[in-house]
């Protein structure tokens, strides 16, 4: 077996993969325990590297598909990291696999930057961003839904469920008011229309409950671009339930970064976008390949609004702002 992992000999030092490190490496052993240098990143990479081999190969034995037949199980366990010289490959497996989580994040930092400074600008070229354009401050938001195991069934059936396509609207809420697939589909942009955000990326992650393994999360978490102007922290919390127009409860939380400087992205990224660590730590691991076999494999994101700098700059813009030629 090819240890590629650990030949790791340069660290890229930019923000984006410091802010794919946190979301992974933080998320996954705490937030203090490796720093983001190169002999830290080495050891925490290679405790990483055990780590998933572990669970890899304990998700073969369980017939995970994705690991199936031997050729597969190699790609998963030599898939190299994120943050250091560029590899050759990935394993894709990008749901689970957190070296590819990580350049998952490592994407959503680019698109970022290709908002603020546009497309083959120097920032998206990789040199580390020193300014962001102004007037609009950047909100982390985070939306909890819970999915206990049926008593009856001793599972998650009822949350794993199939939910025809064409099934939507209020209906379908009263009918899959417990399907964890329902409420991705449903309304996906409803945190970001709350903010009445010009700009916002959205990720929804399914794990299993760190306070209790009986209990499946889904989590709505992203980050926002809102106009400074504009006001929307009193009113969210009666914005977004008039959105999801559903009665269950959930757990919802929104943190103004501020003006959207390098450190206010990088902190919102790290923790927005962070690895669901119960793949790697939940004990049952027939759960967690029935889990990842009906959940999909990729990173399920989406994003609203501006699609480019000049739209983001226009739609930021205050009311005052917009001239008109003068009517005699």
């Amino acid at each position: 077996m090819t240890d590629k992992v650990l030949t790791l000999e340069t660290l890229r030092h930019e923000p984006r993969y410091q802010a794919a490190y946190e979301a992974v490496v933080g998320a996954i052993f705490g937030k203090d325990r490796f720093a983001f240098d190169l002999i830290s990143a080495r050891n925490a990479f290679a405790e990483l590297l055990t780590l998933n081999r572990s669970r890899l190969n304990q998700m073969y034995e369980a017939n995970w598909r994705p690991m199936q037949p031997a050729s597969k199980r190699q790609n998963a366990l030599n898939c190299p990291p994120f943050a250091g010289a560029i590899a050759s490959y990935s394993c894709t497996r990008s749901g689970y696999c957190p070296f590819c989580w990580g350049r998952g994040v490592v994407e959503i930092f680019r698109c970022f930057e290709r908002i603020f400074f546009g497309r083959g600008s120097i920032y998206d070229k990789g040199i580390q961003t020193t300014e962001m354009p102004r007037r609009c401050k950047l909100i982390r938001f985070n939306t909890l839904w819970r999915f206990p195991k049926l008593r009856q069934t001793k599972d998650w059936s009822s949350a794993l469920a199939f939910v025809p396509n064409q099934t939507n609207g209020l209906k379908a809420t009263k009918r899959f008011p417990n399907n964890i697939f329902w409420r991705i589909a449903s309304y996906p942009s409803a945190e970001v229309d709350a903010l009445n955000a010009v700009f916002g990326y959205v990720m929804h992650r399914v794990d299993f409950s760190p306070d209790d393994p009986n209990v499946l999360t889904l989590e709505r978490s992203g980050l926002a671009l809102v106009p400074y102007w504009a006001s929307v922290m009193d009113y969210y919390d009666s914005d977004l339930a008039q959105q999801l127009r559903t009665r269950r409860p959930v757990k919802s939380f929104i943190q103004d970064l501020g003006e959207p400087n390098r450190i206010a992205l990088l902190k919102g990224v790290s923790e927005a976008f962070h690895y669901p660590r119960g793949l790697l730590y939940h004990t049952k691991v027939n759960e967690v390949v029935s889990l990842l076999e009906r959940v999909d494999h990729h990173m399920i994101t989406a994003t609203f609004g501006a699609s480019d700098r000049d739209q983001l700059l226009k739609a930021i813009a205050e009311p005052s702002d917009i001239t008109h030629d003068n009517v005699l």
